[in-house]
């Protein structure tokens, strides 16, 4: 049992049709859900539990496929996603610029990749900027996300920015 504290709705609903079926049923027969009741999503009438049910089944097949499907890696060595368990802060950004800032103004000698490496250096700097120093509840947190960007910056940390597909409290 996983007691989910985020699912990204769009990324499931995004990738689960693009599960082949023969490979859908044999997820959803493994896992013992019951593709009827994700074909009943569609249906006027569902119930609230029903949409959760569905919600919760659709986020485990989803998961399970790119587990065993396509290229998954860990905290320490990312891959097209990464999974894995860490102590981690919850809350939400409250100044976001920081991350999407872009320097406008280069060195005319600078090359594509000299100004493509500082940009990412930039926005590296800023996602341990914002992420150090604020109070927050820590707690451990498993989660499977979609890896966006991921190296060491200025200061030698190393950084790994993904999108979740799902993040749940830790047992």
């Amino acid at each position: 049992m996983k007691y989910y504290i985020y699912i990204s709705d769009t990324k499931v609903d995004m990738l689960y049709p693009q599960i082949p079926k023969p490979v859908l049923k044999r997820i959803a027969s493994s896992l013992s859900i019951d593709l009827k009741l994700l074909g009943a999503e569609l249906s006027v009438g569902i119930k609230n539990n029903q949409v959760d049910e569905t919600r919760y089944a659709k986020v485990r097949i989803v998961s399970e496929y790119i587990e065993k499907h396509l290229d998954v890696g860990s905290i320490d060595a990312p891959s097209t996603y990464f999974k894995g368990k860490l102590f981690m802060k919850q809350g939400t950004l409250l100044n976001q610029a920081v991350i999407s800032e872009s320097k406008q103004i280069y060195n005319i000698t600078s090359t594509k990749d000299d100004i493509e490496n500082e940009m990412q250096q930039d926005t590296l700097m800023g996602i341990v900027y914002i992420t150090r120093g604020r109070p927050s509840h820590i707690q451990q947190f498993e989660f499977l996300a979609k890896t966006l960007l991921q190296g060491s910056c200025y200061t030698n940390d190393y950084v790994v920015l993904g999108t979740p597909i799902y993040v749940a409290i830790a047992d």
